[in-house]
């Protein structure tokens, strides 16, 4: 195939689409813990990728060839390019995504399915909350697109089987974002040092956030202030989401501006295995997004999570450290200023007994993302 790239046809090749991963940090890594499990699953396998953004993603998710459009990707298709179009990166199906998102994936997956010919594969991904009657009706029709899915939550399964029933074989794992391998310490701590242009200090407290946009932001900044009151601290501002609706950067830039100590907005121009190690680097961490918190927790950083999301919950729930995760309300609220500020305080004086906890635990409830390779060996493996 020579239009659109060099997939060659000695072995087997993948299709990776889903996910906003121009500007998304999170669902990068969740790309790149899904090609790293292709991999695992089938020596030899090419992956592709639907993605802007080539040279990147080549050399920082581990991708062989990139598809640059979905038109792309149905004349590859129809070429008989891929052996499995893998979907996954984040909650992909939800009222909130708006029907154009819907049409835009039963259109997709149904052309890919019946134009390619071959299995159409969830891989992790967060499905609801589908109240509307037109989320319900594009979520059943796109469903209905897959051989097999892994989803990420029960919530998720439950709003699967409720609108498809059980003709769909779907189980539940980890968000393949928590299978992720980190890169090593030594290597963040270069990184920190010759891309970002950080030195840490002995005797420090180093405290990880990854903000996002919203009334969250005033009493976070006054919270970390308070916490860091009477104690060496430097802030390291992890900026998740980049795409212009979210804008992580600038309410990083607006929140280094307050903040009464050292802070670094990262750039993060790096590979998701890289961002991995780099929260680990903090004693503690505050997340506000999902996979930013998902990826501290995998390198056992104690993690204080901000969402009202019951299935990101779940996780800390799973993990025993429900008694750091606190919804919205609670922050923005008349007391959250002094209840995120004693959770923090709580959490350093405690981090490392904390640290060594979330290493017993975290490679249990990780190996769950082992299902992914025996999902994609059934795929991938010839009869």
């Amino acid at each position: 195939m020579t239009a659109h790239g060099n997939i060659d046809e000695a072995g087997p090749c993948v299709l990776l689409i889903g996910g906003d991963v121009t500007g998304d940090l999170g669902a990068r890594a969740a790309r790149a813990a899904i090609a790293a499990r292709v991999r695992r699953a089938c020596a030899g396998c090419r992956i592709a990728a639907h993605t802007a953004f080539p040279a990147r993603d080549r050399e920082q998710l581990g991708i062989d060839e990139a598809v640059r459009s979905l038109p792309d990707a149905l004349s590859l298709a129809r070429e008989g390019a891929f052996d499995a179009v893998l979907w996954g990166g984040g909650r992909l199906l939800h009222d909130g995504a708006g029907p154009l998102s819907g049409v835009r994936w039963l259109l997709a997956l149904s052309a890919l399915r019946w134009i390619g010919r071959c299995p159409i594969v969830g891989c992790g991904p967060g499905i609801g909350p589908l109240d509307s009657v037109w989320g319900q009706l594009l979520a059943r029709g796109i469903l209905r697109q897959f051989e097999r899915m892994i989803v990420r939550d029960e919530r998720s399964s439950h709003c699967v089987r409720r609108l498809v029933g059980y003709q769909l074989p779907l189980s539940v794992a980890p968000d393949p974002v928590a299978g992720l391998e980190a890169a090593s310490y030594d290597d963040a701590f270069d990184f920190l040092r010759s891309a970002e242009g950080v030195t840490l200090a002995e005797n420090e407290l180093v405290i990880g956030v990854a903000p996002r946009p919203g009334p969250i932001e005033e009493p976070l900044a006054a919270a970390l202030n308070r916490a860091a009151a009477g104690q060496r601290t430097r802030f390291l501002l992890f900026p998740f989401h980049a795409a212009s609706r979210y804008d992580d950067e600038r309410v990083c830039e607006g929140l280094a501006h307050g903040l009464v100590a050292p802070a670094h907005v990262l750039r993060l121009d790096c590979a998701p295995a890289m961002a991995k190690a780099l929260a680990g680097v903090c004693d503690i961490f505050v997340s506000t997004r999902f996979h930013a918190g998902l990826m501290a927790l995998g390198v056992d950083a104690p993690t204080i999570a901000v969402s009202e999301a019951p299935d990101e919950r779940e996780v800390w729930r799973a993990l025993d450290e429900e008694d750091r995760f606190l919804e919205p309300g609670e922050v923005t609220g008349e007391e959250g200023v002094d209840i995120l500020e004693d959770i923090l305080r709580r959490t350093a004086d405690r981090r490392d007994v904390i640290a060594e906890g979330l290493a017993r635990k975290w490679p249990r409830y990780a190996e769950g993302c082992l299902s992914y390779e025996h999902m994609l060996k059934l795929v991938l493996t010839p009869p």
